[in-house]
């Protein structure tokens, strides 16, 4: 319950509350990307399945295994780099 005489600056959450705003920011620009990604393919997909004389069944496989390597990179991609930390990527505790 929030208390009507607590200030504003105070609230959890808030945007005063002292949190950065960089992982809100990178979590947009990432789901932007994501989404961005998404519409290229739905362009392409009937140019991709006229030009490889797919049917709906190939142009579905096209789609899932882009879809997957995407997946894959995008996982791969928010990992942290092991040449900066080799403790980390070897699962080793300080």
């Amino acid at each position: 319950m929030v208390r009507a005489d607590r200030p504003q600056a105070d609230r959890p959450g808030s945007a005063a509350s002292g949190r950065p705003p960089a992982p809100l920011l990178a979590v947009c620009a990432g789901y932007f990307m994501v989404i961005l990604d998404v519409t290229v393919i739905n362009v392409a997909v009937p140019v991709v399945g006229r030009e490889l004389s797919a049917s709906l069944t190939g142009i579905q496989w096209i789609t899932d295994g882009y879809t997957l390597v995407f997946a894959g990179l995008l996982l791969t991609g928010g990992s942290p780099p092991s040449s900066t930390r080799p403790d980390d990527a070897a699962g080793r505790t300080r």
